[in-house]
């Protein structure tokens, strides 16, 4: 690896020379005999090899500019718009603001037919004006509708967005983070005929109201609110009832004023959606953190595992859940210098698991048949404030905290024996930044955070528990508390046309505390505590050579923790782009970085997980590790054709990890850790292609990898396993101007797990294929109804099922009259098919899933 690591450093260092500063070249482009604007002319700058280097098309009035990179004294300018000649020269640099006189072609512009699309979008250097309303057809309900159908923007079933194949960091409203950049609170709840204009930003910053100074760029959507909306409260009211007591009611208000803003959302219903999975639950924890290096800092240089409290997993595999949401976000500007934003969310669950399982213990050999049942209650509530002040035109003030809460208690049964777990979590989080730039060249940051969570766990099984070797049922309650304090400032300097340099210290202070209470003494622990501490300095080079752009640097970091023998890392960074046109790029990187386990291992407990499985920490394992990733990326896309490409495949190495070792004695498994020899190994990649064809047809497909290699030690025996899963899915949709449309596509996954000293290995095939015609009235009434044909294989055993779905809506004014139904053809049962690795076992499950409803309702728009 370190000779890898040396070879990629050499190739990078001795591939460019310099770079220039970023240098914008404007103009406007009229008609030579009319003088009249010419809107979507294309305007390319050319290299002296007349390689494309930038582009962009003029707007409505003929203006555009140009962001160019190149360290050179000129370029070549060439225009070129249907209907015109082509105009070319060159350009001496600086420009002043260029006016471009097109002639018209010799055949009028009225006499030429042209073919295909108009394209509804306007390209301005970084940024992309959406004329939305060409492409939806008055069917879209909130957001989350009106993006999935602009080309290069994907949306997901929980209304992440992801633009020209990058995740979509904010989506703002009238240019205000109106919900900390908790996108699925916008895309799924603002209403559809709300919106007025879509733009998307693709190189963003933070620092735009810091005049002149711009980095740390990133990928924004922001959403204009048509007039009718402003000023005033608006919103709806909806309430659904059905088959099976369904029912399902929401509340929406919003004010859109020219310095405050407010929203309030409310839903409750038993549908089944999930409105809180574990992954959106990550997402929401992990943009929190992310705000740690706001301003370009790097204040945490060692990951502390905090991303995310203990949250139970769930997803479909249920076959009743009860959900309600309550979420609420101001945005106040009470000058022109000072932002504030405020939100809350709530999510409450409960949902009830009921299951068939075929359990083989990969230790011994031998299979197990249970069923089993859950009732699972979750809540969750995040609180964050967000203030901005802009001190002066050159600095700049952030102040961010966040509350998160995660009660949650479960009841677990199977083959009638009984435990309880019952869980608690609170984190809370502050970030203060402070941003000084001078000129265009140099910018200072400070930077600090406190982070501060506490985890309370409690498990009690019942008196006939394999594990509770005595007359009375066993109760532990485990308390695990963290805090973490980081202080940080870095420098980032642009010299001399060309480089610029990053610069950065900081300083971690993380204290891990655990303890245990039990009515049987030997689950009980005192409080032990592990205090890490970590002094880091970092110097980074960024240039660009015309196409070419790289960075090399490195953290160095010494390491001071009683749980571990590393006393210094080296964490190097190593990056390669390459921009041969503005449509599409590859790029290399390698990243280092050193992270500690954030649980008990540093500690010497029993903890309890189940009936049958306890942990044992001895606190002699390793609880810093260091993790190498390196990623390769091909990214193509190109907005007027509509055609997006993105793959990227890369791999993980995590140093030493700790390995799990399992012991049997009888119907009780202990697990304890030991530090391993052997990397463990991730490889990942990723694959998405979204093209729009002339004849209004859009085909969209996508396909995910990972493979995981990792040892575990069965009874003093270590076994290699590995851990594989694809998945994929794909689809056609026409966009006809008649009322029928259809969408045409599949799913499919494929798991397999090779685990265990018998190698023991258990896949599953699952796919569906899906029809999905629609008839739509622009403005009035639409439907659709998708049938579903789908299949689960696992071990030769197979499932094979129909799904037939309804969904319609009947405009009339004000008010939207709504039906629903899903699964019609399994109204009192329906089942699939899982795999997992857990603990000593993998599990084969059937899982019973929801039964299908149908539900109508009525919407009044406020």
């Amino acid at each position: 690896m370190k000779h890898a690591i040396t070879l990629l450093l050499f190739i990078l260092l001795n591939i460019c020379n310099c770079i220039g500063q970023t240098i914008h070249i404007s103009g406007r482009a009229t008609d030579q005999r009319t003088g009249e604007a010419i809107e979507f002319a294309n305007v390319v700058a050319l290299s002296d090899k007349s390689i494309p280097i930038s582009f962009c098309a003029t707007d409505s009035m003929g203006n555009f500019t140009l962001a160019l990179n190149e360290a050179t004294d000129s370029v070549r300018l060439r225009v070129t718009c249907i209907g015109y000649h082509t105009w070319e020269k060159t350009v001496a640099l600086p420009a002043e603001a260029l006016n471009l006189r097109l002639k018209p072609a010799a055949e009028r512009l009225q006499e030429v037919k042209v073919k295909g699309r108009a394209p509804g979008l306007r390209v301005r250097g970084d940024t992309i004006d959406y004329q939305f309303r060409k492409y939806t057809d008055g069917t879209e309900t909130v957001l989350a509708d009106v993006l999935a159908k602009l080309p290069g923007i994907e949306v997901d079933k929980k209304g992440q967005v992801r633009a020209n194949g990058k995740a979509v960091e904010k989506i703002m409203v009238n240019g205000q983070d109106f919900f900390s950049g908790q996108n699925e609170q916008v895309t799924k709840n603002l209403p559809a005929d709300f919106v007025d204009k879509i733009q998307l930003n693709q190189n963003y910053s933070e620092y735009s109201w810091l005049d002149g100074f711009n980095t740390r760029k990133s990928t924004v959507i922001n959403v204009e609110v048509d007039s009718v909306h402003r000023g005033r409260v608006t919103g709806g009211l909806e309430a659904w009832g059905g088959y099976r007591d369904k029912h399902r009611e929401a509340l929406q208000l919003y004010s859109f004023g020219s310095k405050v803003m407010w929203g309030v959302n409310v839903h409750d219903f038993n549908t089944g959606e999930e409105m809180m999975s574990l992954i959106d639950y990550v997402k929401t924890i992990g943009g929190v953190k992310a705000y740690a290096d706001f301003f370009e800092g790097e204040t945490s240089v060692v990951d502390n595992g905090m991303s995310t409290l203990s949250y139970m997993e769930n997803s479909n595999d249920t076959w009743k859940r009860d959900n309600r949401t309550v979420s609420a976000s101001l945005a106040w500007n009470p000058d022109e210098a000072t932002r504030i934003n405020a939100y809350c969310i709530y999510n409450g669950e409960q949902n009830w698991g009921d299951y068939q399982i075929e359990r083989f213990f990969t230790a011994n050999g031998t299979t197990s048949l249970l069923e089993q049942t859950d009732n699972r209650q979750r809540h969750f509530c995040n609180l964050g404030l967000t203030l901005q002040r802009r001190l002066s035109p050159s600095a700049s003030l952030s102040l961010r905290s966040y509350l998160v809460a995660t009660p949650q208690k479960a009841d677990h049964s199977e083959n009638n024996i009984a435990w309880n777990t019952n869980g608690n979590g609170i984190q809370s989080t502050t970030l203060l930044s402070f941003a000084k730039r001078w000129g265009n060249h140099t910018l200072l940051t400070f930077n600090g955070n406190y982070i501060l969570s506490h985890e309370w766990h409690r498990i009690d099984t019942a008196l006939d528990s394999l594990i509770a070797l005595s007359a009375s049922p066993v109760m532990q309650r485990r308390t695990l508390s963290t805090q973490q304090a980081n202080l940080g400032s870095s420098l980032v300097r642009r010299i001399a046309r060309g480089w610029q340099l990053r610069g950065h210290i900081a300083f971690n202070w993380m204290r891990t505390g655990v303890r245990a209470k039990s009515n049987q003494p030997q689950y009980r622990c005192d409080l032990q505590e592990d205090i890490a501490q970590a002094y880091a300095a970092g110097l980074f080079v960024d240039k660009t050579q015309g196409t070419v752009k790289t960075q090399v640097g490195t953290d160095l970091i010494g390491l001071h923790t009683h749980s571990a023998s590393r006393s210094f890392a080296v964490c190097p960074l190593v990056k390669l782009e390459w921009t041969p046109s503005p449509i599409h790029s590859f790029s290399i990187s390698f990243k280092r970085n050193v992270k500690r386990d954030n649980d008990e291992k540093f500690a010497r407990l029993l903890s309890i997980t189940d009936y049958q499985h306890v942990r044992r920490f001895d606190g002699e394992v390793e609880s810093l590790r260091l993790h190498d990733n390196i990623q390769l990326t091909y990214h193509y896309f190109d907005i007027i054709p509509d055609f997006t490409l993105i793959a990227y495949a890369g791999r993980i190495w995590t140093h030493h990890p700790a390995v799990t070792n399992y012991t049997t004695d009888g119907s009780i498994t202990l697990t304890s850790y030991s530090d391993g020899d052997k990397a463990r190994t991730v490889n990942y990649g990723y694959l998405s292609v979204r093209k729009g064809f002339p004849f209004r047809v859009i085909f969209s497909g996508k396909v995910n990898y990972q493979q995981s290699d990792y040892q575990t030690i069965y009874n003093r025996q270590t076994s290699n396993d590995r851990w594989t899963q694809w998945s994929g899915e794909g689809a056609f949709t026409s966009r006809m101007k008649c009322p029928f449309n259809v969408e045409v596509g599949g799913r499919w996954e494929w798991k397999e797990s090779l685990t265990g000293l018998y190698d023991y290995k258990v896949h599953l095939v699952s796919w569906q294929a899906y029809v999905k015609p629609m008839v739509t009235k622009k403005g009035t009434w639409d439907l659709s109804l998708p049938l579903t044909y789908l299949s689960d294989k696992v071990n030769g055993e197979t499932y094979h099922y129909w799904n037939l779905s309804l969904s319609g809506h009947w405009k009339i004014g004000r008010f939207t009259l709504q039906i629903e139904a899903s699964n019609m053809f399994y109204l009192s049962h329906f089942r699939r098919m899982n795999v997992s690795t857990y603990q000593d076992y993998i599990e084969t499950r059937t899982e019973n899933w929801m039964p299908g409803f149908i539900i109508a309702g009525v919407r009044w728009r406020i």
